[in-house]
This record gives C-alpha cells, structure tokens and sequence, in this order.
C-alpha cells in the first residue's frame, strides 16, 4: 500500500505528454504560414478556424474521467465488515442460557457444588466484542470459593476460559476487543484467606487465524 509514493513518477510522465501535445500543434502553424507565402491575412482566419479542432478534441477528455468507477469503489469500502457484531443478548441471559452447561464444581471429597449465576460478575460481558467474559461463583460462596470464567464471542457461549475452577475472585480487564487479562489471586503460606497476596496474570485472546482462544501467562497452582 506505501507504493502509492510511485504515483509521482505518473504525474511526471503525464506532464511530459502534455508538453509533446501542444509541440506538434505550433509546428503544425508554422507549416501553414510557410505553404501560404505571401497571403498571410487569409492563413490567419484558418488557423483561427483550426484551433476549433484542439477544442472539440478538449471536450473528449473531459466526458472521459466522469466514469462511475470510483464511485462504484468508494462506495464498496470495507468499512461496514469492520462493524462490530453485536448478539443483541443481554448479560443475565447469556448466563441464564448457557451456565447449565458447565459442570459442577466438584470438591473431591464426593461432594459437589452448583454454580450460581444470581451473582455473576458480568461487568465485562459484551455481545458486541469479539471476546468478553462473565465470573461465576458456586452457591454460598465465601471468599475463598472457587470461580470459573465463561468466555463469551459476540453474545455466543464458545467455553470456559480453563478446565480446572479457582479460588477467589478472579480479576478481569479488557485490553482490547479481543483480548483479555485475568489475575487470579490466592493466600501465601502466611496469608489469611481474607487478605491473599500471591498472584499470576493469564491473557486470552482470540487468534484470527484459527478462531480460538489462546491463553498465555501463568494460572495458580492447581488446588
């Protein structure tokens, strides 16, 4: 696209080809006076009579450039697919319709816990991005409750944003329409569950060429 910087050698030569235009037409003059010798009062009334000629071919060109082309071009631009794509979903319905389809939290110890989508965080849902995400908690959640994420594309369920649930509340930013960054929090070994201290920071995006979800960073350790 930077080669447009060669469209000044063009206009160059379309100069040039003006120049060689109006040459001919003086030499083609001079030839008249020549031939006409000694009645010059009467080759001056034709060579009035023959610039009509340079003028109706002016006319030519300038029927030329008025073509619907450009017009047909500007008019094509790809503006409208950079439009966002937008569900039309809201937040509490994507939840609603789609939650049923992540498993139970399961404790190991044989018992498990249903997620509750009356607090989801959907702060940073969007049915118009190409990458957003709600957090749920399980059903009487404490602090330390396990979360999982649920990625959202344009208002469409496509997954969670890890097999294994974590503890606390994980903290989502958007970095751009289809990019995520998550930090997820946990206590240090002299940390109370009220106040954890360790972090790791995880970013999910969406990779144009495969239309997945790539995650790189670093999650807790597994509980």
């Amino acid at each position: 696209m930077f080669a447009l910087s060669a469209c000044g050698g063009g206009t160059g030569g379309g100069s040039d080809g003006g120049t060689e235009t109006s040459a001919p037409a003086s030499s083609a003059s001079a030839e008249s006076t020549e031939s006409t010798g000694s009645s010059a009062s009467t080759s001056p009334s034709a060579e009035t009579g023959a610039p009509a000629a340079p003028t109706a071919t002016s006319a030519a060109p300038s029927t030329e450039p008025t073509t619907a082309e450009p017009s047909a071009t500007s008019s094509a631009t790809p503006t409208s697919s950079t439009e966002p794509t937008c569900s039309g979903i809201p937040a509490d319905q994507a939840v609603a319709d789609n939650l049923p389809q992540v498993p139970e939290y399961d404790s190991g110890l044989g018992e498990t816990w249903a997620w509750d989508g009356q607090t989801a965080a959907t702060d940073t849902y969007d049915d118009c991005a190409e990458l957003s995400a709600v957090a749920v908690t399980v059903e009487g959640a404490t602090a330390s409750s396990p979360y999982q994420i649920l990625l959202f594309s344009n208002g469409e369920y496509i997954g969670t944003a890890n097999d294994e649930a974590y503890g606390f509340s994980p903290q989502i930013v958007r970095v751009d329409d289809s990019t995520l960054q998550v930090t997820y929090v946990w206590p240090g070994p002299e940390d109370a569950n009220a106040n954890p201290t360790e972090s790791a920071v995880a970013t999910y995006t969406v990779d144009p060429e495969s239309d997945r979800v790539t995650m790189s960073g670093e999650l807790p350790p597994s509980q």
